[in-house]
């Protein structure tokens, strides 16, 4: 509870400033990733290879942030890698035991959508070519969300939840990150960052849930 109480309080506090007081950058630096260095400290708390990879991911995201403080165009790029490696830890730890064709179809059409928004918006460049590519994680960071959610498997229904949600939030996020550098909408960082640690809370309670259901079971198991 306190851990959950700590999080949302400084989430709240990230993405005011991230919104509403952006030329503070002090004030961002301390306040942007600490939600996610909390994530990644509860995380560490389970010694598992998921929460592990997790915590990694989170730890990569947390570089992320800091990056995308800067105005610096190269500087963002480094931050948009910084978020592609987190999408690659989230993407083992979802793991592909479970490959279905029909969500791996609507996650190509997702991506087959925000691949001609950003070409079509985004000037020539780096950040153009990098977000072109990013796309690709999107898609299959979305289609293992998709299957953990709907595959038949044991996982619980938090699990199931928690795994979607994650998934698709993170991808709304990322997105939107790529895409301010064409177009901005209304409260945009507040909707990026929104989405954003709701994501990173999703992704961190599914390893933690999915831990406590291998942990009952084995225990069922050896009680037998």
């Amino acid at each position: 509870m306190i851990h959950f109480l700590a999080f949302t309080v400084s989430s709240i506090l990230g993405t005011y400033f991230a919104e509403f007081a952006r030329e503070n950058i002090t004030a961002r630096l301390l306040t942007k990733a600490t939600p996610i260095l909390l994530l990644a400290f509860r995380a560490s708390v389970v010694d598992t290879k998921d929460s592990n990879y997790v915590k990694y991911g989170l730890i990569f995201s947390a570089i992320g942030d800091l990056c995308l403080i800067s105005m610096s165009q190269y500087v963002l790029i480094v931050g948009i890698v910084s978020f592609a490696v987190a999408q690659i830890i989230y993407i083992i730890s979802f793991g592909f035991e479970q490959r279905q064709v029909h969500t791996l179809t609507i996650a190509a059409m997702a991506g087959f959508i925000f691949k001609q928004i950003l070409v079509k918006s985004l000037p020539f460049g780096p950040i153009k070519i990098v977000g072109a590519i990013y796309v690709l994680f999107l898609v299959i960071m979305f289609w293992r969300g998709l299957d953990i959610a709907t595959s038949f498997s044991d996982s619980s229904g938090v699990e199931r939840v928690s795994a979607l949600i994650g998934s698709i939030f993170f991808v709304v996020s990322d997105f939107l990150i790529i895409y301010q550098a064409a177009h901005k909408l209304p409260y945009h960082n507040l909707i990026i960052m929104v989405t954003y640690y709701i994501a990173q809370y999703c992704i961190t309670n599914w390893s933690m849930v999915k831990h406590i259901r291998i942990q009952n079971t084995s225990a069922h198991i050896k009680s037998e």
